[in-house]
């Protein structure tokens, strides 16, 4: 398995099918998420959505901003590696709107799968 660096054009549902393939040693430590107390919001500016989150990051962790709460994992309409910003901010391209929301994942070494450790409340422009 490569590192994320070597593949950041590698979208969350083909890197999950590598990931799942790849020995656990691939990966490091794997942080207890018992306890933990992660969250993420959406804020504006210029006009643009701007997510923040408070979670350590780690390599094939994603956010991704989804038109509507239900919406599956990969429905998303924006998405980026959250190891590729520098701090635990990205600021979008995405023009404001109601009812967007932001979540967090990491991959689950055990599950093979995403786990969802944040989820923002739904913006609203009012």
């Amino acid at each position: 398995m490569q590192s994320i660096n070597e593949i950041d054009d590698l979208s969350p549902e083909k890197a999950l099918k590598e990931l799942a393939k790849a020995p656990e040693s691939t990966f490091s430590d794997s942080v207890a998420l018992e306890n933990a107390d992660f969250s993420i919001s959406l804020k504006v500016a210029d006009a643009k959505f701007v997510v923040d989150w408070d979670i350590k990051k780690k390599d094939w962790d994603w956010v991704g901003l989804y038109a509507h709460t239900k919406d599956h994992e990969f429905e998303y309409l924006k998405w980026t590696w959250a190891v590729f910003h520098k701090d635990t901010q990205w600021r979008t391209n995405m023009k404001v709107k109601n009812g967007i929301v932001a979540r967090y994942y990491r991959y689950n070494t055990q599950s093979k799968r995403y786990d969802l450790l944040a989820e923002s409340e739904p913006y609203n422009l009012n």
